[in-house]
């Protein structure tokens, strides 16, 4: 696989694009507000046991919501009450970000990752990577490390980590620990609500996920910058090789514009013909599998799997784009040979594998879905790229000019008692021909009224209709 990183950073936000295998996968955006990863040392404003949950100010408008689960070092069942009061100051890291409607959720669980390790404050063993299969190196990893590692603290060797020579694990630890010595430091000195450690940039957090030997070039627009990366990966021996470009707009010149703004459509064709629906709901998302213009050449059976098949390798790539996670719902092509269903589930697991984000596939359910989950950190895209229609309120529908003629008539038709012989209704201009074909409904309400009817276009309506 070969892996290229495109950035265009401006004094706004930041857009980094990764393509793989000339593919897009990933988008991300960053504005100057972002705070997943924060460390805060926050204040407890209310504790709210019969929701298991308390917010917490972190010197912010809208308070962060903790959840019994994310806190340290709590037995289940404690009611929350017994272990958080009012006023209490706390430290907590920001794990998902702000979205309309719901502020970020924090936890206390904290965690300082590195290009090798994640170094856990608190905790006490050492996790492998799950990519990292092979048995005996896992166990030398892990004996290394716990006896290096300091006391009452954790660590997870990241898959680039299994590669890396043991000393720049320790250096990497070292650093780490110097680093959760300060934030203690500042904690102790610093009064609640405060920032004590701000979590590397989108453009940071990136190369340090994906400097890993597969990366070959990077296009981005600041020849500042460029020089900053330049110098960052320079002492990275997965990073030699990698081309460095300074384009302007290089996600235009390389043609993904078109590809990003599609990101927000519902609709996701597959080359043969078939095609995915992606709908997003507060609860979770579901995803449609369907054939399409696909009929096949040869059984049904085989143009169910092949449609299947691509639906499995597509799946995962617009998770990663639109940043969708939770729980997810899969509907694929029923398919009546068990062999098929275990295929396409064994693909979907492979494509997943290359996704940073952890995700699980849970199996199929008696109703024929596929149920997985994704670990959802990030605002998904369609609330990052689009907002609420303010006519359909976010349903995805509005009323067909049908029904908004009828609801004119029944409008008119009932103001039999209003004074004056003429009725004045405004319309928009794409409502007024859909009533010219309802000329003979109008005239019976003429006749029913015994008054006359004019209808006018008034492009400046807020509305649909205004009746005078």
């Amino acid at each position: 696989m070969r892996r290229q990183l495109i950035i265009e950073r401006y004094p706004w936000e930041t857009r980094l694009a990764i393509v793989e295998d000339g593919r897009l996968v990933e988008l991300h955006y960053e504005e100057d507000d972002d705070r997943v990863g924060n460390i805060y040392k926050a204040r407890v404003m209310n504790v709210l046991p019969g929701l298991s949950c308390a917010f917490v100010d972190l010197g912010y408008d809208k308070n962060a919501f903790l959840y019994q689960g994310d806190l340290r070092g709590v037995k289940p069942n404690t009611p929350i009450g017994d272990v958080l009061k009012r006023d209490n100051e706390i430290l907590v890291q920001v794990k998902k970000e702000e979205v309309p409607g719901k502020g970020a959720r924090v936890t206390t669980h904290l965690t300082l990752p590195g290009h090798y390790l994640v170094f856990l404050p608190y905790q006490n063993d050492v996790s492998i990577s799950r990519k990292v299969k092979d048995p005996e190196l896992r166990d030398e990893l892990r004996t290394y490390l716990r006896g290096l590692k300091p006391e009452n603290s954790g660590l997870i060797v990241r898959t680039a980590g299994a590669l890396a020579p043991l000393q720049d694990l320790a250096a990497e630890l070292e650093t780490l620990y110097a680093k959760w010595q300060q934030i203690c430091d500042l904690e102790r000195h610093m009064a609640a609500p405060a920032l004590i450690y701000k979590d590397l940039d989108v453009v940071h957090k990136v190369l340090r996920d994906y400097i890993d030997g597969k990366t070959t070039s990077i296009v981005l627009n600041n020849r500042e910058q460029a020089e900053l990366i330049k110098e960052l990966i320079s002492q990275d021996a997965a990073a030699r090789g990698i081309k460095i470009k300074v384009e302007d707009a290089p996600l235009e010149k390389l043609g993904l514009e078109k590809e990003i703004k599609r990101l927000t459509k519902s609709r996701v064709w597959l080359k043969s013909g078939g095609f995915l629906i992606i709908e997003e709901t507060e609860a979770m998302a579901v995803i449609d599998v369907n054939s399409g213009k696909y009929t096949g050449k040869r059984q049904l059976n085989e143009t169910i799997l092949k449609t299947n098949l691509e639906a499995a390798h597509e799946i995962p790539r617009q998770l990663r784009l639109r940043g969708i996670g939770g729980i997810i719902l899969i509907d694929f092509i029923d398919m009546k040979e068990k062999s098929h269903r275990n295929e396409v589930l064994q693909a979907l697991e492979q494509e997943l594998y290359q996704d940073k984000a952890h995700s699980r596939v849970l199996g199929i359910t008696r109703l024929g879905l596929v149920e997985m989950t994704r670990k959802k950190s990030r605002a998904s895209l369609r609330t990052v790229l689009a907002e609420e229609c303010p006519v359909c309120e976010g349903k995805g529908r509005t009323p067909s000019n049908k029904e908004i003629c009828h609801e004119i008539m029944r409008q008119v038709y009932n103001l039999g008692r209003r004074s004056g012989k003429t009725i004045q209704v405004e319309v928009l201009p794409e409502i007024l021909p859909h009533l010219q074909e309802e000329s003979r409904h109008i005239n019976q309400i003429k006749d029913h009224l015994g008054k006359d009817i004019v209808f006018s276009p008034n492009p400046d309506l807020e509305e649909y209709y205004r009746i005078r």
